[in-house]
């Protein structure tokens, strides 16, 4: 709903994390077994087509990726959103999660966000 959007907004807003510092490569948390649950949720949440978020594409032009690229990308075979992910994590050799979560900071995508949190918090 409208409201739990807004809502989710405003807590994304005022979340201090420091994500900034952490450094692990985004590869290394992708390979972790232990990791994949977190990333699939993102990579289901990217894939949401909405008027008001942002999507994997969007993501994927964050990081630069090429028009051609993410055209090749979505009419795929698999979930785009997670070929996108794995895309980054091979290609972007020095991409942190850090990194990454300012990415999708910069989306305003507070609902993927806290999927990262408990990682970066040493919850995890």
């Amino acid at each position: 709903t409208l409201e739990k959007f807004v809502n989710d907004q405003d807590e994304f807003l005022f979340h201090p994390t420091g994500a900034e510092n952490y450094t692990e490569k985004i590869s290394d948390f992708a390979s972790s077994h232990a990791n994949s649950k977190i990333i699939n949720e993102m990579a289901t949440k990217l894939d949401q087509k909405s008027r008001v978020l942002e999507n994997w594409i969007d993501l994927g032009r964050q990081f630069k990726i090429s028009g051609d690229k993410l055209k090749e990308i979505e009419y795929g075979q698999f979930n785009p959103a997670l070929v996108l992910m794995e895309y980054l994590y091979s290609e972007q050799e020095h991409l942190t999660v850090g990194k990454f979560y300012e990415e999708v900071k910069n989306l305003k995508r507070g609902d993927i966000l806290k999927k990262l949190d408990p990682f970066l918090s040493g919850k995890f």
